[in-house]
């Protein structure tokens, strides 16, 4: 059975985690749109956040439940 946190199964997003490729890939799209300061809605358990952190000079992330942010 999966851990959930408000009906995100955990498990999934730790999986994501692994796809490294995918997750490199999402980064070169994205990265060019990100300013200094960076608010990431929906951070999960943090799958970006660490790389968004290396671009920005302010980095803040929320998630609706703190459990599922580690």
């Amino acid at each position: 059975m999966e851990t959930t946190v408000n009906g995100y199964a955990i498990d999934d997003l730790s999986v994501m985690r692994e796809a490294k490729n995918y997750t490199a890939w999402i980064m070169d799209k994205v990265r060019p749109y990100l300013g200094s300061n960076v608010l990431e809605v929906g951070a999960g358990i943090g799958n970006y956040t660490g790389h968004i952190k290396v671009k920005a000079d302010r980095m803040y992330a929320i998630d609706i439940d703190p459990i599922g942010c580690t």
